[in-house]
């Protein structure tokens, strides 16, 4: 485990890396639009000085579209909070909902760009399984990704939890799954280190349909 390790972190860097990025062009974005609603308010304030009525429904207007902005920037922040906090504990009970929820949530803006839509199924009870959160959240993305390059703009990605008396699988599916994508999570370096670190192994379907990161024996 040990010469593994250095490239392991070096995979969770740039993970990372690219989710600070992602959220921090989002909240770039934000604060554009906020800032082309302060230039709306000055010229308000240039127009009461030159004694031109002031539309009482503009300044509603904007003050609700800054509330807005305000709320959705908050929900940004609060999401990196949680993100950057995962780095903290090496092992602990994870929902495994709650944790793909967040990975699709951290990405958005990465899945978006690929013009594809995420289906994260709720199972019926809390599935958990002890583990490494950020390194689940990185492999999490790894398959997500892997999958996506091989998909058409418009299509989803269907993901699921399934507990059962071997253990339990998250799955990964969509209608016409590439070999492409299998393969890139089968023999790339950062899915194989992962899976490793995190007791996983990849299952793919005999119909290529589906493929299943299964922690045999890893329920709680």
């Amino acid at each position: 485990m040990s010469q593994i390790k250095p490239y392991l972190e070096n995979a969770g860097i740039k993970f990372f890396s690219r989710v600070s990025a992602s959220i921090s062009h989002e909240v770039k974005n934000v604060l554009a639009i906020m800032n082309e609603n302060a230039g709306l308010l000055e010229d308000s304030v240039l127009m009461a000085q030159r004694d031109v009525p002031l539309s009482h429904a503009r300044l509603e207007h904007i003050a609700a579209n800054l509330r807005k902005l305000v709320q959705r920037a908050d929900g940004i922040i609060k999401k990196m909070n949680r993100f950057a906090h995962d780095v903290d504990m090496p092992e602990e009970t994870v929902d495994l909902y709650d944790a793909i929820y967040l990975m699709v949530d951290i990405c958005a803006r990465m899945i978006e760009s690929k013009e594809i839509g995420i289906n994260v199924i709720q199972p019926e009870h809390r599935i958990t399984i002890n583990t490494n959160r950020f390194y689940l959240q990185n492999l999490l993305w790894v398959c997500t990704e892997s999958i996506m390059k091989t998909m058409n703009p418009g299509e989803t990605i269907r993901i699921e939890i399934v507990e059962f008396n071997k253990g339990t699988e998250v799955i990964f599916s969509f209608e016409a799954m590439r070999k492409e994508g299998v393969e890139e999570i089968q023999y790339g370096k950062s899915a194989t280190l992962l899976l490793s670190y995190l007791d996983a192994e990849l299952i793919d379907d005999a119909v290529p349909s589906s493929i299943h990161i299964r922690w045999p024996g890893k329920t709680c």
